[in-house]
């Protein structure tokens, strides 16, 4: 369930912000057109605005509580 969550987070912030999710598509292109290959979790590391991005969407809308009831 926290994999589901998280995509749709990740979907919702994308289309409330298209200037960022723009710049994270502009990013990825230019990284995976080099190797001409679907995107790997190793590329990450190549791509910092994305990683940013994958943060600030964690960050924003945690999956798990994040302190005592």
């Amino acid at each position: 369930m926290q994999t589901v969550s998280s995509v749709l987070s990740f979907f919702l912030i994308m289309a409330q912000h298209p200037a960022i999710q723009q710049k994270a598509q502009d990013e990825v292109d230019a990284v995976i057109r080099k190797q001409g290959r679907p995107p790997k979790c190793c590329d990450r590391q190549c791509m910092p605005y994305l990683d940013a991005v994958l943060k600030e969407v964690h960050r924003c809308n945690p999956v798990a509580p994040l302190g005592e009831a």
